[in-house]
């Protein structure tokens, strides 16, 4: 399993997922731990702290969605490269269609938070999306019962003609 998450060199997803998932993690917060297989396996129990030495909750479950999601992401990935595809390099996901399946889970991911907030997961809601939205200073203060709230990482348009 850890060389399918994180080792495979025959995989462009381990290397585009991660990237993403860090860009993503500095829009937010500067320090990105190295991932490691017992970082993925364990993201559930790590705690995280603010500036003030306080546990960070929202943060704390951002990190973990963000790493369990790009995980399952690079099992998909991998299952697909492997089984579906037959192993056939000329079929290999693309470095634009892996960025895009990854926004797209992730705005998936941001959408299904913001459809399940109730009184009081709002709060918990808003601390975990807070600084990784898409032109957040233009979000009203109640962008979690808004739509088209995506996360600050835009899909990639694949080269051709009038693109």
């Amino acid at each position: 399993m850890e060389h399918i998450l994180l080792e495979c060199e025959k995989s462009a997803a381990i290397t585009t997922i991660w990237q993403l998932t860090e860009e993503l993690w500095h829009l937010r917060d500067p320090t990105w731990p190295p991932i490691k297989f017992g970082t993925i396996m364990g993201s559930q129990a790590i705690e995280l702290r603010n500036n003030n030495n306080k546990k960070s909750e929202g943060k704390m479950r951002l990190f973990q969605i963000l790493t369990t999601e790009a995980a399952h992401l690079i099992w998909k990935l991998q299952c697909e490269r492997v089984i579906k595809l037959e192993g056939r390099e000329d079929l290999f996901h693309s470095t634009t269609e892996i960025h895009n399946r990854w926004v797209t889970i992730i705005n998936t991911r941001l959408k299904h938070d913001r459809i399940l907030a109730d009184p009081v997961r709002y709060d918990l809601v808003l601390k975990t999306w807070s600084g990784v939205l898409m032109n957040e200073h233009d979000l009203p203060n109640d962008w979690i019962r808004q739509t088209g709230v995506l996360v600050g990482i835009a899909p990639q348009r694949p080269p051709g003609r009038n693109r």
